[in-house]
């Protein structure tokens, strides 16, 4: 079973990963992670890369992932280089290029949880299973607004804080306060049940012949 991370993957060690998951070309005569170390804190980025031919010799390629929200940024992973500058210099490039960006989009994919470590998401529990819909909040305030406004569709809520990686259950008592819990199985237990729905008395059936038959 993989360990659970407890800090966000760094440029440095997704280049590194990245690195050992392609066929990286011979004609290669360097690879080279970015020097300044940032963390990775959302999944939600695109591949950036550059390839193109040095100011004076052989063929560079740059990678990064790209974010546009709060803002543009790029954080680079690192850098290929090769002193040839062939075309088939360059097909080779192009490879590692197109390999390294689907191994990325796959990595990531496979990994989501290892790349969300900002906000919070508030995901309901309905009939002792957890929706495959879930909301995500920038901030705690938000998220338990959400928490509130679900407990009245939901037996249960699951708030994951993505900066800790630490997951609470919300549901709301007998009582009609808020109840927290450390475990899914506990929120169940705890929550107050179903309101019974209204039985309304048949009327009475009239006999085929009405009335006053």
């Amino acid at each position: 079973m993989k360990a659970k991370r407890t800090k966000p993957y760094t440029n440095k060690e997704l280049f590194t990963e990245l690195c050992a998951r392609v066929d990286l070309p011979k004609i290669l005569d360097y690879t080279l992670a970015d020097s300044k170390t940032v963390e990775i804190k959302s999944y939600e980025c695109n591949f950036w890369n550059s390839l193109n031919y040095g100011m004076s010799e052989g063929i560079y390629l740059d990678v990064g992932l790209e974010f546009l929200h709060p803002k543009h940024t790029v954080i680079p992973l690192g850098t290929f280089k090769t002193l040839e500058d062939s075309q088939e210099a360059m097909r080779e490039m192009a490879r590692l290029l197109a390999d390294l960006t689907y191994t990325t989009f796959r990595f990531m994919n496979e990994h989501l949880e290892d790349f969300e470590w900002e906000g919070y998401q508030v995901r309901g529990i309905k009939d002792g299973i957890l929706t495959s819909w879930a909301m995500n909040c920038p901030d705690i305030d938000a998220a338990m607004v959400q928490v509130q406004q679900y407990l009245k569709t939901y037996t249960g809520i699951q708030l994951f804080d993505r900066s800790k990686h630490e997951y609470s259950y919300f549901c709301q008592g007998t009582d009609g306060i808020l109840v927290k819990c450390e475990t899914e199985e506990e929120c169940l237990q705890k929550a107050a049940p179903p309101e019974p729905v209204p039985v309304h008395k048949a009327p009475e059936v009239l006999n085929e012949k009405g009335e006053n038959g």
